[in-house]
């Protein structure tokens, strides 16, 4: 069979030779230098000889993989440059959620300020990192973010960058089985009906009663809510690390939801004076001490509290997953399908009974 992919020789000034590889692809000539030389002498030395030796078989072995790549694969050799950038440079360029975005950094920090090229990635750094995540975080968003950085992998794979069995036996950051506070109606009433802290009460409430993270109630302007009242708005949580959005999520209010918005200003103009995270959470804490409530309260509870209500009101976990705006109803199912037993004593209940 004739050679596809050409090993040749580039002669230096200093009268040696450089490997390289020329062969065509996609209708035009590429070249790889490989940074593998030999001795050009009409009278090597013996360590010259072997060196050249070497030099030669490492060459072929290269020559050969390049080959059985161009012909194997319908896109050809993967670009020296792709398979020369460095780890983090990659992670960067293809890990574009913000999620993606802090793997990254956890990856730079796992490096400790060492770099290297993706194609000498193995799966002993994959498994490092992994042990690196479930030492310094907690188990569900160590996972998270080596699922983040598995995607990622997969995407080098398929650009033959690294090989295909890369991810094969790496153990990935066990999850955690974890609860989902929330409050009961009964404890959200209390709140609304106390005096206590009103800026911070109108916004926790407002999210008990549709749903909304605290990071999209804070960047929630008039323009966000149409004239029937529905609020649309790109989710922070599911934007690119860029702010880029991902999708429009539309949801109707109810009428305490709308009864907490005031009166309509301009659209640029945000709805709420929303105070600092970190505030609302004291607030909230003492707000939970005043009343006698023992859940420990922190402003994401309201929408717990929120997914919570309407499965105990009997709404379809379909229904549920998309007014809380989840990617995926196997989020919701995750956190909120076994916090209410209602519709499993229902289900209970509807047993025969049988003579024994």
């Amino acid at each position: 069979m004739k050679s596809t992919v050409k090993l040749r020789v580039k002669k230096l000034a200093d009268g040696n030779g450089s490997y390289y590889l020329d062969w065509f692809q996609g209708g035009k000539r590429h070249y790889e230098y490989l940074k593998l030389y030999t001795v050009l002498s009409d009278r090597p030395t013996k360590a010259e000889r072997e060196a050249n030796r070497e030099s030669l078989k490492l060459a072929q072995q290269i020559r050969n993989q390049r080959e059985n790549q161009l012909i194997a694969e319908p896109q050809g050799i993967t670009p020296a440059h792709k398979r020369k950038q460095s780890v983090i440079a990659y992670l960067e360029a293809n890990s574009t959620t913000k999620g993606g975005e802090m793997m990254t950094e956890h990856f730079r920090k796992f490096l400790g300020g060492r770099d290297f090229q993706i194609q000498n990635l193995t799966k002993e750094h994959l498994q490092d990192f992994s042990e690196y995540l479930t030492k310094n975080l907690n188990g569900n968003t160590a996972n998270a973010y080596f699922s983040k950085l598995r995607t990622t992998i997969k995407r080098a794979i398929a650009e033959k960058i690294v090989p295909a069995d890369l991810l094969l036996d790496v153990e990935a950051p066990k999850k955690q089985e974890t609860l989902v506070d929330y409050l009961t109606t009964d404890e959200i009433s209390r709140i609304a009906q106390s005096d206590l802290n009103p800026k911070v009460k109108r916004v926790f409430l407002f999210s008990c009663f549709c749903g909304m993270r605290y990071s999209d109630i804070k960047n929630l302007t008039w323009n966000n809510i149409t004239p029937d009242f529905k609020l649309q708005f790109s989710q922070q949580k599911t934007q690119t690390s860029k702010g880029k959005q991902t999708s429009v999520t539309l949801l109707p209010m109810n009428p305490q939801a709308i009864a907490l918005l005031g009166e309509r200003q301009a659209d640029e103009m945000k709805v709420f004076d929303v105070p600092l995270q970190q505030t609302c959470d004291k607030a909230l804490k003492g707000i939970a001490a005043k009343l006698g409530i023992k859940t420990t309260l922190h402003f994401h509870i309201a929408r717990h509290s929120f997914g919570v209500i309407l499965l105990e009101n009997d709404v379809d976990i379909y229904k549920v997953s998309k007014l809380l705006g989840h990617k995926s109803v196997q989020t919701t199912i995750k956190h909120y399908a076994n916090i209410t037993d209602k519709g499993a004593r229902e289900a209970i209940d509807c047993f025969p009974e049988i003579k024994i």
